[in-house]
């Protein structure tokens, strides 16, 4: 629970190999008991984990409504056309979610120690950031792998289109992580940052100038965070091929600090004129720092609403990465409602769709 979020199943697919199996909690809406399995199973999990407590099995002798939906749920993962999955190799899109531990640990230490952190909201708030860019890539048909920064430091961005990196998993970075980063883009990479990247070396300390300042253009080392109010502030207001013009994202939590350099900043933020939807290009490749994180509709869930969507899609457009399998709606535009997995076991294709919401539902 130090080393990862809680239940973080996108990351532990990504770097476990072999045998995995994710926690389910003791007391769940039904609909979790019967899709959750599926869910995880299509995202390359081989089991499920149960707390069998006084949820499951009643003092009196008998099962209680969740025991039962826990064998009903499961059935076809354990002996039919699901078990099939298990053991299947997840296709990954070419997109990359950066991991490193030093900087989760900086994060979360930050907002002990210095106030100007915004204390544990700031963490949390940079935790569901990092959530609404997962299912932002889920909801498109982008099945994303996370990297460590030791793998990015060894070469494993080759081959991969687009590199994101949040807050929460991307504020203190070696130079051989940045350096590889940097390379990533003049070969022709994307990369997108929510907020304040490499801001600390691989201790958490630090650093005069942000490490990857240059890839974006910006100064960020003399950061000074706003908790503004919950509102749609930051603006597209200027043309680009990384973002959609026009649209307005809510910038609760940025750096009213940061200073552009030789990149370009596409937007800002109303309250204060600070810097937002900051655009480089550097050699083939471009980069994009939001300077905002991205907030969820629905509070600590990561749902994405239809601004986040109308960026992350032009993001996707710009760095050519097409979805695995394209989900369209009857209107025909494409649905964001369903996550799309890709497995495949020798010579056999498994495509795993999860609803994980109704198609007509109000998100909010």
């Amino acid at each position: 629970n130090f080393y990862s979020p809680y239940a973080d199943d996108l990351l532990f697919a990504s770097l476990v190999k072999g045998p995995k199996a994710k926690y389910l909690g003791w007391s769940m809406p039904r609909a979790e008991y019967f899709g959750g399995p599926w869910r995880d199973a299509f995202r390359g999990h081989w089991g499920t984990l149960r707390f069998f407590g006084p949820t499951f099995w009643s003092d009196f002798g008998f099962l209680q409504p969740a025991g039962r939906w826990t064998g009903e749920g499961t059935r076809e993962l354990r002996s039919g056309v699901g078990k099939l999955l298990i053991g299947s190799e997840r296709e990954l899109s070419p997109v990359v979610l950066l991991y490193s531990y030093a900087s989760l640990v900086t994060a979360s230490g930050a907002g002990a120690w210095e106030a100007r952190h915004g204390g544990a909201a700031m963490f949390e708030a940079s935790a569901e950031s990092r959530a609404v860019l997962e299912q932002l890539l889920l909801g498109e048909g982008i099945a994303p792998g996370y990297q460590t920064d030791a793998q990015v430091a060894g070469g494993g961005l080759k081959g991969k289109r687009l590199l994101i990196i949040p807050r929460q998993t991307g504020v203190a970075l070696s130079s051989a992580t940045t350096r590889a980063i940097e390379q990533f883009v003049r070969d022709g990479g994307t990369v997108l940052a929510d907020l304040a990247p490499a801001l600390c070396d691989e201790h958490g300390k630090p650093q005069p100038r942000a490490a990857l300042d240059a890839l974006f253009g910006v100064h960020a080392a003399s950061e000074s965070i706003v908790h503004a109010p919950h509102e749609y502030g930051a603006g597209v207001l200027a043309k680009d091929a990384l973002v959609p013009q026009g649209e307005w994202l809510i910038d609760e939590w940025y750096d009213q600090r940061l200073r552009v350099s030789d990149g370009r900043a596409a937007g800002q933020h109303v309250a204060d004129g600070a810097p937002a939807f900051i655009v480089k290009q550097t050699g083939r490749g471009r980069a994009l720092l939001l300077n905002t994180l991205l907030h969820s509709v629905l509070p600590r869930q990561g749902v994405p609403g239809p601004e986040q969507r109308a960026l992350i899609r032009t993001l996707l457009e710009t760095a050519g990465i097409e979805p695995l399998v394209r989900v369209i709606s009857q209107d025909g535009v494409p649905a964001a409602h369903c996550e799309v997995n890709r497995l495949h076991d020798g010579a056999n294709t498994y495509v795993g769709f999860y609803a994980h919401a109704e198609p007509e539902a109000d998100a909010a």
